[in-house]
C-alpha cells in the first residue's frame, strides 16, 4: 500500500501552468490514497481526482473559505469525517479483506505555535475515537521536526497537560535510519525555484506521515519513503508547488 501527502499551493504563480503538473506530479506518484492540503476549492479537488483516477474523492473547506482539505483514493471509503470546527483536519476510514485503517489529513497553521500545539492535542484526542486498526496521520505540520509538536507526538513531552498514548512514528525517520541518512527538507528554500530568492529561511521538513504505535499488534513492514514533486516545469521553470511531497510504502 502506499500512502501520500502533498500541499499543492494555493497561490496563483503561474497556476494555469502548475496545474497540469500537479497532476502529473499526483499521477506519478501512484499512490493508493494521498491527502492534499491547499486546494483552492472542492472543484479543483474533483477535477484532480477524476483525471487522476481517484474514484473516491472527500474533501471539506474551512470554516468560511473555499479552501479545502482533500483525501483521494483508490481503495473504498468505509467511513470519513470532519473535524474543521476544531482543528484543521479530516478523516478517512478503509475497510480491506485484512485490515483496516484510517488516515487522518491535517494542516496545522502556519502563524501560531499555540494554535498548533492546541490544534495537534484536538486531533490526537479525536483520533482516539476512530476504530481500532492502523491509523496514519499525515499532512503539513508547519513546524520543524524539532518542534514539540513532534516531540508530543513521538510521547516524549505534553501539550496542554496532555500526552499523546500511544505514541506516534515518523515513517520518513524511521526509514532514514536504516539507509544511515538524513530526512529530506519538503519546504527547500536553496532548491526548489518557487521559492529561491529567501536567503534567510531555513529548509524544513514540514511535510510528514506517521502511524501510531500498533501495539500489541504488530507494525506494517515499512518498504520505502521518498520524496515527489520535485520536477522542474520546462517552460514556467517552477515546480507544481513550493512543498514537495511524502509517498510511503508499506506492506
Amino acid at each position: 500500500m502506499k500512502i501520500a501527502t502533498y500541499n499543492i499551493w494555493n497561490n496563483e504563480t503561474n497556476l494555469l501552468v502548475r496545474k497540469p503538473h500537479i497532476l502529473r506530479e499526483i499521477m506519478e506518484c501512484d499512490a493508493d490514497v494521498i491527502a492534499l492540503q491547499e486546494v483552492r476549492d472542492k472543484i479543483l479537488a474533483q477535477e484532480l481526482a477524476r483525471n487522476a483516477d481517484y474514484p473516491t474523492c472527500y474533501c471539506q473547506c474551512f470554516p468560511d473559505e473555499e479552501e479545502c482539505l482533500c483525501i483521494m483514493s483508490r481503495l473504498p471509503v468505509a467511513a470519513s469525517g470532519s473535524w474543521m470546527e476544531e482543528c484543521n483536519a479530516i478523516y478517512a476510514g478503509f475497510q480491506t479483506e485484512e485490515k483496516c485503517f484510517s488516515i487522518i489529513n491535517a494542516h496545522l497553521p502556519w502563524d501560531s505555535a499555540a494554535e498548533r500545539e492546541k490544534q495537534i492535542v484536538a486531533i490526537i484526542a479525536h483520533a482516539e475515537q476512530l476504530p481500532e486498526g492502523d491509523i496514519y496521520l499525515l499532512g503539513d505540520f508547519n513546524c520543524s521536526p524539532t518542534s514539540d509538536v513532534q516531540r508530543f507526538l513521538q510521547g516524549e513531552c505534553l501539550l496542554n497537560h496532555k500526552e499523546a498514548k500511544p505514541r506516534w512514528y515518523d515513517l520518513a525517520v524511521s526509514f532514514a535510519e536504516r539507509k544511515e541518512m538524513q530526512p529530506y527538507a519538503t519546504l527547500d528554500f536553496r532548491k526548489n525555484p518557487n521559492l529561491k530568492g529567501n536567503s534567510i529561511e531555513n529548509s524544513e521538513r514540514f511535510d510528514r506521515i506517521f502511524i501510531r504505535n500498533p501495539y500489541p499488534r504488530k507494525f506494517p513492514e515499512l518498504i520505502r519513503v521518498n520524496l515527489f514533486g520535485q520536477h522542474m516545469d520546462e517552460e514556467s521553470g517552477l515546480c507544481a508547488s513550493d512543498h514537495y511531497g511524502v509517498l510511503a510504502e508499506l506492506k
